[in-house]
């Protein structure tokens, strides 16, 4: 596996691991993972540096947030890569 990918399956495991211990139910754990596999591939691609995740979980809410050490702003592609995707998970 390429290093990238090595960092992808730890982040998942991890998540999987946190979620498991706030009991969340099966599906939106499955989201969530996908989610995080989504969102750390974009950051290893696209950022610089270390990645880091972060998971906040309250009674309604599962917050998911990935950051890389670029400084610089996000920017919108004038052109759509033909993989890019959106997606809003609902419970």
């Amino acid at each position: 596996m390429e290093p990238k990918d090595v960092h992808v399956a730890k982040a998942r495991r991890t998540t999987a691991t946190v979620l498991k211990q706030w009991s969340l139910p099966e599906a939106p754990a499955e989201d969530a993972r996908l989610v995080v596999s989504e969102l750390v591939s974009n950051a290893i691609i696209h950022g610089s540096g270390d990645v880091r995740l972060r998971l906040r979980h309250d009674d309604h809410e599962l917050r998911i947030r990935v950051t890389d050490d670029s400084t610089a702003p996000a920017r919108r592609r004038a052109r759509r890569s033909p993989r890019a995707r959106a997606a809003v998970v609902r419970p």
